[in-house]
């Protein structure tokens, strides 16, 4: 693959939870546009009792105040803040959602890096999308490591949530789509297999097992590229009908 990017997929939690590690290498430069507003709202919430309510609202004031302290010109209060967000967890999603295409690069990037995934597929659906929407290159990576953790848990909801989407988000998540159905198909295939090899070759299974776990990365990273390629086919697209000289804002 070009520039022999990886992509690695670990699961680290028994059950529903994952955490997940990725090495991607700098690619081309491009632009980042959002071609169309972000909701400054999530689309969804968190929810809570009404005894825990004051604690749920606690969280989200503490998550916008570290937020707004990801700005600090002191980069020692910035590294503390990220800290602190990531140590919030789940709680503080719908926060991180809100400023996830703030105009400061490094409030974007250092937001993205601590957005937890939720344990509920359409809930990580949601936080995929809304990745997607910003239009961003590091986003667009974030998205596809965790549509590609579980793609069978996501890809109903993922299917639903693409048709309804328009511009640079649904010019994306064709490829990707595409890569988390054949995926899934190579999966059944290989549960279906894999038991019986495991009978009649210990030593071979295990060769087996490697082998789609490879496939895997390999399918996420295609999807990745796929995506990028198709971002940029539309925002090339797009400058094409915009008059002589007239420029993206977001351009670098």
């Amino acid at each position: 693959m070009r520039g022999g990017i990886a992509i690695v997929i670990v699961a680290c939690a028994a059950a529903a939870s994952a955490q997940v590690a990725s090495s991607w290498p700098a690619d081309r430069p491009s632009p980042t546009p959002a071609t169309r507003p972000v909701s400054t709202q999530p689309r969804f919430a968190t929810t809570a009792t009404a005894g825990g309510f004051g604690e749920a609202a606690s969280v989200l004031q503490s998550a916008e105040s570290l937020v707004a302290q990801l700005g600090d010109p002191r980069f020692e209060r910035r590294e503390a803040a990220q800290r602190q967000l990531r140590e919030l967890g789940e709680a503080a999603l719908p926060v991180l959602l809100a400023h996830l295409a703030d105009p400061d690069e490094e409030v974007a990037r250092r937001i993205a890096d601590v957005l937890p995934i939720p344990r509920d597929g359409t809930r990580r659906v949601d936080v995929a999308m809304r990745l997607l929407s910003t239009g961003r290159r590091e986003h667009l990576r974030q998205a596809v490591v965790i549509l590609f953790m579980d793609p069978a848990a996501v890809v109903e909801e993922f299917r639903r949530a693409s048709a309804a989407e328009r511009g640079v988000a649904a010019a994306m998540c064709a490829p990707i789509l595409e890569q988390l159905t054949d995926l899934i198909r190579r999966d059944e295939l290989h549960r279906k297999t894999i038991a019986e090899t495991r009978r009649r070759n210990p030593a071979g299974a295990e060769r087996v097992d490697a082998s789609h776990a490879e496939t895997r990365a390999l399918m996420a990273e295609t999807a990745y590229w796929l995506a990028l390629d198709a971002r940029d086919e539309y925002l090339a697209s797009i400058a094409a009908t915009q008059p002589a000289g007239v420029r993206n804002r977001d351009e670098p």
